[in-house]
């Protein structure tokens, strides 16, 4: 991980306590891609909350930067991961502690996760057409919902569980025993994002602004000339 300016000794030490404690405690997609995260040069850093308006974001560092090293690269998943920022919020930890740094990690580590694996799809289409991928907002989005209330049902503890029922995440069975909400999901989707099973909203690469190799602008494309 490469470390951003906003990042203090007291929020680098959060940082590496909660990639300790989801490599320990999480499941095992937790785990890979917490691990993929810690052993890459992903870049995080903290800021104001005001800056971003929520716990934590993920994106490029320089979409131009990153098409064109699509085009005259082949990038391995631990290479595109380079290419990825996850900023957090100052509030994430300050207010909600661990469980603030543990839940973005687990829910922005997995966006960042995916961004990478389309990048280096993008970038190796040359040698593996049939391995280009791409997802969603929808499937972005779904797949980390359920990461995100698998691990709180998996920590357990009244302030996880708590988070996670008030984000429509894990709710209680008749016993009174945390499970990941389907359901409640489905309902954060349409309401947060007006995504849906049938609505699924901007494809990634667009939402970032990648494109695959050898599909970005030239004037002979653009004239139909092959």
């Amino acid at each position: 991980m490469i470390f951003g300016k906003g990042v203090t000794p007291t929020y680098r030490d959060a940082i590496e306590e909660a990639i300790e404690t989801i490599l320990e405690k999480g499941n095992e997609g937790h785990k890979e891609s917490t691990r993929a995260l810690r052993d890459s040069d992903v870049n995080i850093d903290f800021v104001p909350l005001k800056e971003i308006n929520c716990s934590g974001v993920a994106g490029l560092v320089s979409p131009r930067r990153t098409n064109k090293r699509i085009d005259r690269e082949e990038l391995s998943h631990h290479d595109a991961l380079g290419e990825v920022y996850i900023k957090l919020a100052d509030w994430t930890f300050d207010v909600a502690g661990q469980r603030g740094c543990q839940g973005t990690l687990v829910h922005e580590g997995l966006h960042a996760f995916d961004f990478a694996r389309i990048i280096s799809s993008f970038a190796n289409v040359d040698i593996d057409p049939l391995g280009m991928i791409d997802l969603s907002l929808y499937e972005l989005e779904h797949r980390a919902a359920i990461a995100s209330g698998e691990y709180l049902v998996i920590i357990g503890e009244p302030d996880f569980i708590n988070e996670g029922q008030q984000l429509n995440l894990v709710n209680l069975d008749a016993n009174g025993k945390p499970f990941v909400d389907i359901e409640g999901i489905k309902i954060r989707m349409q309401n947060g994002y007006g995504l849906n099973e049938n609505e699924q909203g901007v494809m990634i690469s667009n939402m970032l602004g990648i494109r695959p190799k050898g599909e970005g602008f030239s004037i002979t494309k653009m004239l139909g000339i092959n």
